[in-house]
């Protein structure tokens, strides 16, 4: 099948990478973007009819780059390798931002008193545990994955026709 010239690549090697970088960080603006406008709306306490769509454009996000990180053997750009210890930071960070935003949408005015904080805290120490349980299980596919990508020939041997 023939390709219409205007469908083919004319760029160059650095104008290619140049491209992908543009494009990785449209990727995470949107991403950031739309978690701030989902964090915004849920704390001042927006319906979950009202921000749907939004909410399955970035789990959609979510799902896409975590199924295709994980494919390829990618953990992140800073840190090659997922840890118990920093995937432990991680959930911790996430637990005390879930407890801030549930203080935040639970007690507009009263927040410092102390029987507001029950709820906000179960939910942060929540939020951490199931964020560790996640990141521990996608560090378990990270590592299967990456040992099958490193027992892999980089190149298959060409049949010959004298082979076949």
């Amino acid at each position: 099948m023939k390709k219409w010239s205007f469908f083919t690549n004319k760029l160059d090697e650095m104008q290619q990478q140049k491209k992908l970088v543009i494009e990785s960080r449209g990727f995470w603006l949107a991403w950031t973007a739309l978690a701030i406008d989902l964090m915004i709306q849920g704390a001042n306490g927006a319906d979950f009819r009202q921000i749907n769509g939004e909410w399955i454009i970035f789990m959609l996000l979510c799902a896409y780059s975590l199924v295709e990180y994980t494919r390829n053997g990618i953990w992140t750009s800073y840190n090659t390798k997922p840890t118990m210890l920093d995937n432990l930071g991680w959930s911790l960070l996430a637990g005390v931002i879930l407890t801030l935003f549930v203080l935040y949408r639970n007690s507009h005015q009263d927040w410092w008193r102390p029987e507001y904080w029950t709820g906000p805290v179960v939910a942060g120490m929540s939020g951490t545990v199931l964020t560790w349980i996640a990141l521990q299980i996608n560090a378990y596919f990270y590592y299967r994955r990456r040992r099958h990508l490193d027992e892999e020939p980089d190149e298959v041997p060409q049949q010959t026709k004298e082979e076949t």
